[in-house]
């Protein structure tokens, strides 16, 4: 699946991120990490498909559901998943929960792995693309400036 998401075969990607959630469900039950990530990806296609953002948004809180059972608070898999929902409310034009949630995620890793890590980095170009929808275009430049 992911080699059709990077070629923009969005559709034919989520089919296929549907299947692996759906083996590892039945493999491994639902609160793997391995289904987890599937939910992550489908998330990601959906968002790339522009027209699913609710379901969108289910998966990324399905999968920070799991993440958080796995993990302790601060972890960097928790914070990632907590972006991608903030990037589901975003593009549902839900700005300000989505600006509290990449906040939040940012906090979280600037506890657990500091500011200078390509987690740190990924972290804040959520947040400046949350910001960017948000017609905060200084503070999202001075984002993706600091990310880099």
């Amino acid at each position: 699946g992911e080699t059709l998401w990077g070629m923009g075969r969005y559709e034919e990607a989520s089919r296929l991120f549907v299947q692996a959630s759906e083996m590892y469900l039945n493999a491994f039950g639902e609160d793997s990490p391995a289904v987890a990530t599937e939910y992550q990806n489908e998330a990601m296609c959906l968002l790339s498909l522009s027209e699913s953002t609710d379901k969108a948004e289910e998966k990324a809180r399905k999968a920070l559901a799991i993440k958080k059972k796995h993990h302790d608070d601060n972890s960097p898999h928790v914070a990632q998943s907590l972006g991608l929902v903030a990037l589901t409310l975003q593009k549902q034009g839900k700005f300000g929960e989505a600006e509290r949630l990449s906040r939040h995620a940012l906090e979280m890793l600037q506890k657990s792995v500091g500011p200078e890590t390509l987690e740190w980095a990924k972290a804040l170009n959520v947040s400046a693309d949350v910001h960017r929808a948000m017609g905060k275009s200084t503070v999202a430049v001075e984002e993706v400036r600091t990310a880099c």
